[in-house]
């Protein structure tokens, strides 16, 4: 609940400051209408391309398949760039014929004028100048009209009738005015045109155009386009997608023609070749006599090829044995490392070594136990080396029986060359005559095949990409979005208000309510009044309310004075004064209310009396009165009022008399309670002076008008003053405060509700029976 409070607590400021939060909000959405009045709408337009799939699509017909000549399974991304590029772009530029545009110029904004201008150009020129600049028309009558650029940083202008040629220095021009537009209101606004070059037309091209694929597994690409005008913007995107389908027709045409003519040429050179080929080897065999000899030669080249197989047999068998001898004669080897060095697979090798292997791990454990003089290892050593020498003899007689087999393998080698020679040589020139013609053969087959799909493609005019949707002309603008700038201006307007009334709670830094003055002042608060207009037993209760709260510790007893100051003007003290005073007197106090603001009287107007004898005439030595006769008597009952006087020019001299403590005593005893108006304190010493004569001292802070910097002077007071029986009253607070003066969110009274009583009918026959009984 706290929590709450203090969040209504927050939100009291703007709700008090809602006027400008109002204001900012009308402001700011007054600004965004006006902004969206100039803005330049955009529409947009949208066709949609299917391109075929030579997995799924029309493509993939056996009829078809091959009419694509380069078909690729991935070419979306391909296509978008296709769209996009400079080329492509041109030829979309040429088709639209956008050369020359028209705009007409208002006072505020410029606007592009399209199948509505009052007038066409035509122009001959061949100076690049002319191209991307503005020319100025005015029709200055219904049949004249002026033509006007800058060129070389100097105006050119031209007059001339309509319909007529005019001759510039960068050509000659031909403006067509639309006979319903003569001297309408068409023609009375100020206009311009450009004659645009095509890289100024693709790059506005570019940067309105939008083409993206809308999803990388479907091959669909979408084609966006925005511009102010509706109309262009149907246009454009449906030329792009009409202008790809026609270049994709002329693209797959040409190129199946080129294709066709170049394998016409090739056919035409390859049939040449094939028929000399096989002129050749008919020729061949019918001169020759030639048998199919092809089964013996292929026996005689196996036989060799095995002799030779042999051959690298023995020659690697030797090369292992010329290993395994040098790592033998190496002094020190380590024979445990021997086993990879025999590669030939000889049973007699393999079992030297792995005895020699054996011999070497029995020496190196019983070197573990004995010294190498000892007769067991001396024994080993003797094994190893006859193990070694006969291993030494082994490996000579192996190279003596590799090279006698090397020898008769190279024999048997070199015959069945010889007889592989003795063959017909022109069997040799049979089997080179044959090749040539099969590849002749199948290279003329293959361009026949090519030349027959590739004339398919050419005859069949159509393209297996086509448009899902056209474009419409937009009947909406998307940008720029009216909701959105008024929802984000008004937020803004909100915004800037509640800034501004922060900013104005900061700069005019105001007291508001209790906790302000606790968090700024050590001097207790007694209570608080709150704001209420022209009700007046509403008044005396809240005033009712503040004395009973120093009734509460028996503070308030007779003949005492209840002093009421503030720090500056307009803080409620002498209206105050005068309603404590008023509950003082209806509570049966005999109150005695006296005027002692010498500088600014005006009790005496509040209670419509006259401003006779009063407190300072009392207080003149040099004037003999006592309190009766400078006491008057009011329409209330027990108050009574003691007004200013007439002698209040010295202000400072009369509470300056030695007699004032005494006199104070003798008010205070002519009453039972003695209330004292006194003036402000941060403008005047008065009230500080009569603060130690009266034994309740209230200090008034208005809320919302009393500022901050002024609440230090309580604390001031009593430090500097010694004035311990100070107060602080919060004046003025509104609703949702409490009579202590603490912010609780609502308004804490009781409401009286309304009872209805309801009177029952007596039932007729009740009625009936009391008669007769009467």
């Amino acid at each position: 609940m706290n929590d709450f409070r203090d969040i209504k607590k927050l939100l009291l400021p703007l709700l008090k400051g809602s006027p400008i939060i109002l204001l900012c909000l009308v402001g700011a959405l007054f600004l965004a209408k006006r902004g969206v009045q100039y803005l330049v709408p955009q529409y947009e337009s949208t066709a949609k391309l299917k391109l075929d799939d030579s997995n799924i699509g029309v493509g993939n017909n056996i009829l078809y398949k091959d009419f694509d000549l380069f078909p690729t399974t991935d070419k979306i991304a391909t296509e978008v760039e296709v769209l996009k590029s400079q080329v492509f772009l041109q030829k979309v530029i040429e088709k639209l014929g956008f050369a020359v545009s028209y705009h007409r110029v208002g006072s505020i904004k410029t606007a592009e004028m399209f199948e509505d201008s009052p007038f066409k150009i035509y122009h001959t020129s061949t100076n690049e100048k002319i191209f991307d600049r503005k020319f100025n028309i005015k029709f200055t009558h219904q049949d004249t009209l002026k033509l006007d650029y800058i060129f070389n940083n100097e105006t050119e202008e031209y007059t001339a009738n309509i319909n007529d040629t005019i001759t510039t220095s960068l050509g000659i021009f031909h403006i067509d005015v639309k006979e319903d537009s003569i001297g309408t209101e068409n023609t009375k606004d100020k206009f311009y045109f450009t004659i645009n070059s095509v890289e100024k037309l693709v790059s506005k091209l570019k940067n309105n155009l939008d083409i993206k694929e809308l999803n990388k597994d479907i091959p669909i690409i979408r084609i966006s386009y925005k511009d102010p005008i509706p109309q262009k913007t149907t246009l454009i995107v449906n030329t792009i997608a009409e202008t790809y389908i026609e270049d994709y027709i002329d693209s797959k045409t040409q190129t199946a023609q080129k294709t066709t003519d170049f394998i016409e040429k090739r056919l035409g050179l390859i049939e040449k070749e094939l028929k000399r080929a096989e002129k050749a080897l008919e020729d061949y065999k019918l001169k020759n006599n030639v048998i199919n000899l092809k089964q013996e030669t292929e026996i005689g080249l196996k036989k060799i090829s095995q002799l030779k197989v042999q051959l690298a047999n023995l020659e690697m068998n030797e090369a292992a044995l010329e290993e395994l001898n040098k790592y033998i004669n190496e002094g020190d080897s380590d024979y445990l490392q021997l086993a990879p060095q025999v590669g030939f697979g000889d049973l007699l090798f393999t079992e030297m070594v792995k005895k020699l292997k054996n011999f070497q791990i029995e020496k190196k454990e019983l070197l573990l136990k004995y010294q190498p003089e000892n007769e067991i290892i001396q024994a080993l050593d003797i094994n190893i080396e006859e193990t070694i020498n006969y291993l030494r003899l082994s490996i000579q007689n192996a190279k003596n029986d590799i090279s006698t087999k090397r020898s008769s393998i190279q024999k048997s080698i070199v015959e069945a060359e010889t007889i592989f020679d003795i063959l017909p040589s022109k069997e040799k020139a049979l089997v080179t005559l044959e090749r040539q013609f099969q590849q002749k053969q199948k290279t003329f087959n293959f361009l026949t095949e090519k030349r027959t799909e590739a004339a398919i493609a050419s005859a069949a005019n159509l393209s297996f990409h086509r448009i899902l949707q056209k474009a419409h002309l937009p009947k909406a603008p998307v940008s720029p979005n009216k909701t959105l700038i008024y929802f984000v201006s008004g937020l803004l307007g909100i915004i800037i208000g509640i800034i501004l009334i922060f900013i104005y709670l900061f700069i005019h830094d105001r007291i508001n309510n209790r906790d302000d003055i606790e968090r700024k002042s050590t001097t207790a608060v007694l209570g608080t009044l709150p704001f209420i207009k022209k009700d007046e037993n509403k008044i005396l209760d809240s005033s009712s309310m503040l004395i009973n709260k120093l009734n509460l510790n028996k503070e308030l007893q007779k003949n005492q004075a209840i002093l009421v100051s503030s720090a500056i003007k307009k803080e409620g003290k002498t209206h105050t004064a005068q309603n404590i005073a008023k509950a003082l007197a209806k509570m049966g106090w005999k109150v005695g209310l006296v005027d002692f603001n010498l500088h600014n009287p005006q009790l005496h107007n509040q209670f419509g009396i006259d401003n006779l004898k009063g407190i300072s005439e009392y207080l003149d030595d040099s004037i003999a009165c006592s309190v009766p006769e400078i006491t008057q008597s009011t329409s209330y009952h027990n108050l009574f009022i003691i007004t200013a006087g007439l002698q209040t020019q010295a202000p400072a001299v009369l509470l300056g008399n030695r007699r004032l403590r005494e006199q104070m005593q003798e008010l205070k005893q002519a009453f039972d309670l003695l209330v004292i108006d006194t003036p402000a304190t941060a403008i005047a010493f008065d009230g500080i002076h009569l603060m130690p004569f009266s034994e309740h001292n209230l200090y008034l802070v208005r809320a919302y008008v009393t500022p901050s910097k002024h609440l230090i002077n309580s604390d001031l007071i009593k430090e500097e003053y010694k004035i311990e029986n100070l107060h602080i009253v919060l004046n003025g607070v509104k609703k949702g405060m409490n009579y202590e003066g603490y912010f609780s969110g609502n308004n804490l009274k009781y409401k009286q509700k309304k009872t209805v009583r309801t009177i029952l009918p007596i039932p007729q026959h009740t009625l009936q029976k009391t008669t007769q009984t009467t």
